[in-house]
């Protein structure tokens, strides 16, 4: 994210040609307004990306606060993306996120079949038409 950032700011770039590619690639979906990074959507127009430390206190606020349901991390992450913010690893952050999270283990779906080899059943009367 620093490194697109950077290239948008600056227009640095790494000496690498195939780097160098990636990036540019990479900063056509990434727009710089007022010093903060946003990124192009198909759903919505600007959606503004957040550092780790800005993600991790969004997920914080989204689940602990007034309207918080310590759900499953594909419904955080879509509260989060309604909000407009976003950042690359979105996914993966709040599946770690609802894992350490109590209340969220708590409030889970409960498997309530034991794990187990499926058998199959086999008819005394076979149906014969």
């Amino acid at each position: 994210m620093d490194r697109i950032l950077n290239y948008l700011k600056d227009g640095t770039q790494h000496n690498n040609n195939q780097e160098a590619k990636k990036l540019k690639l990479d900063g056509t979906k990434y727009l710089l307004i007022d010093g903060e990074l946003h990124i192009r959507s198909y759903v919505k127009p600007l959606t503004k990306c957040l550092r780790p430390e800005e993600a991790q206190e969004v997920m914080e606020d989204e689940q602990k606060g007034e309207c918080g349901t310590h759900a499953c991390s594909r419904s955080l992450v879509m509260r989060i993306l309604h909000q407009e913010f976003f950042w690359p690893n979105i996914h993966k952050d709040a599946q770690a996120f609802v894992e350490k999270c109590s209340q969220c283990q708590y409030y889970a779906d409960m498997h309530r079949q034991p794990v187990g080899y499926l058998k199959p059943i086999n008819s005394s009367w076979p149906f014969i038409v």
